[in-house]
């Protein structure tokens, strides 16, 4: 009971005691807040370079996969162009068949 009341005498309000202890408990507080704020972004961070690293291996597996897969230019081009073959061959028979079949045919 004795020391408890030379420890109250101490850190009575204002006494440089208290004012120092209430300085260390909250630069504790501060450094301990610091500390796991850090190792959360630290975490954040290495968290985020694994899913970029995944993600980067997927988009080089995509580009590898349609290299592989996608055809050649003169193919893709030979589907796209063939309707407009197609149609002026078509006209070109049509053409044909008025111009040289009928005449012969009337004659």
């Amino acid at each position: 009971s004795k020391m408890v009341e030379q420890f109250q005498q101490k850190i009575e309000s204002g006494s440089r005691t208290r004012q120092l202890i209430e300085a260390r408990a909250s630069c504790f507080q501060d450094k301990a807040k610091d500390f796991v704020i850090k190792s959360m972004n630290d975490m954040s961070k290495d968290l985020l370079k694994a899913i970029d690293a995944e993600e980067a291996g997927t988009v080089i597996e995509f580009n590898k996969l349609v290299e592989t897969s996608f055809p050649p230019i003169t193919v893709l081009l030979a589907g796209v162009l063939s309707p407009v073959v197609l149609s002026m061959s078509f006209t070109g028979h049509i053409i044909q068949l008025t111009l040289l079949f009928v005449p012969v045919f009337i004659l």
